[in-house]
């Protein structure tokens, strides 16, 4: 006979095995897509730093200028994975364990606004994440090519 103790450690084990079933894959592919696109950034700005450095002239401040600022522009509109943290560790800082202490150091730190993640979360679902994610990346990846091809014709 099934008696109450046996339908509560019934419900234990269920709760048990559906909280341990992790993210949500869609959430995880969004997490490795966002962390790519900013790895991009990142070596993007490098990059533009140096030829900003090694050539003064008017034409070359005024093209590297405008793409960092379209990467500027790219990172403020960036819209965190929820309950996931990125990989990420921008030049000049170090990873350290429970630091930034607040959510406004976090934001100051990475130069993006993170959304509250409840809130996305209640208006996204995991895969329209990852597809703005997916969306995200390829606008990073124009800017990219874009430098490439300023490099490619002017000889840098």
């Amino acid at each position: 006979m099934f008696n109450i103790r046996s339908f509560s450690a019934l419900l234990v084990v269920i709760f048990a095995f559906s909280c341990n079933q992790g993210p949500d894959p869609a959430l995880k592919e969004a997490l490795t897509i966002q962390d790519e696109a900013i790895h991009i950034g990142l070596d993007l700005e490098k990059q533009l730093d140096s030829l900003m450095i090694s050539d003064t002239s008017t034409t070359n401040l005024m093209t590297t200028g405008n793409i960092k600022g379209r990467i500027k522009m790219w990172r403020k509109v960036m819209i965190p994975v929820p309950g996931m943290k990125h990989d990420h560790v921008h030049e000049g800082e170090e990873k350290k364990e429970g630091s930034p202490a607040t959510k406004e150091q976090d934001d100051h730190h990475h130069g993006h606004v993170h959304a509250n993640p409840e809130e996305i979360s209640a208006a996204l679902k995991p895969e329209e994440i990852r597809d703005i994610q997916i969306d995200w990346k390829k606008e990073i990846e124009k800017l990219k090519a874009e430098l490439e091809a300023y490099r490619k014709s002017s000889g840098k």
